[in-house]
Order: C-alpha cells, then structure tokens, then sequence
C-alpha cells in the first residue's frame, strides 16, 4: 500500500499518514474492548434481552461498531479530522459512558434481585441518544 501512495506523496507523509490512521485504529480497538467485555459479562448473566434490538445496552453497543466507530476509523483513513474527531472518536465516548451507565445499573440490581430476568423486567425505560 505504501508503495501506492509514495507513487504521488515523499516517504515522511506516507509514514506520518499511515502512523495516525494506526494509532487512531488502536484507540478505537481499546474502547472496543471495554464495550466488548462488558457485553459479555452481561451476556453470561443473563442481563441482556431477548430481542437485542430492544435492548438499550446492545443498541449502543452496535452504534458503536457500526456508526461511531466506523466514521473515527474512516474519518483517520481518509483524512476528515471532522469525521474522525467529532462524529467519531467523541460520540464513541458518549456511547462508552451510556454503556458503562447500564451496565453499572444492571450489576447493581442483579445484587439486588438475585435474578437477571427481576432485572430486565424492572428496568427502567433507557432512552438511546442515536448521535445522528
């Protein structure tokens, strides 16, 4: 790939270039990570529903990889700071925090109720802000 683009640009801007879409690529993988962890251990106790389509938890969660985490990864790739900051790497650590939010909820109530589906079934409605 290098090579392609050195045919048009000197070998410190293809470096540079390739650098940040990396590093870019690497923060990204790093929240990933934690919704991905998370997601799991929701998964195992059982705290996530049925219909994961309803469920507010798993909306953000594919946001994240679908929406958000693809315009901060293209956004680096094809050079739109725009993209890559503000519809991207910003609204992935909103989703973060919403995430982080229901899991806490859930895991707080599961010590509660001591049973995931008394949890689901009394969980409050969780708007999702969908950053479009």
């Amino acid at each position: 790939m290098k090579q392609v683009c050195a045919a048009c640009h000197e070998a410190t801007f293809v470096n540079n270039y390739f650098q940040r879409v990396d590093a870019q690529v690497k923060n990204y993988n790093n929240y990933f990570n934690a919704a991905n962890k998370m997601l799991k251990e929701l998964k195992a106790k059982g705290l996530i529903k049925s219909d994961v389509w309803s469920d507010p938890f798993f909306k953000l969660y594919y946001y994240l990889w679908h929406h958000e985490g693809r315009r901060m990864r293209q956004g680096a790739a094809m050079g739109s700071p725009d993209y890559a900051h503000w519809h991207g790497v910003f609204q992935v650590m909103q989703d973060i925090r919403e995430m982080q939010d229901i899991y806490n909820y859930r895991m707080k109530m599961l010590k509660k109720y001591g049973s995931a589906k008394k949890v689901l079934e009394n969980e409050p409605p969780m708007p999702v802000v969908t950053h479009e």
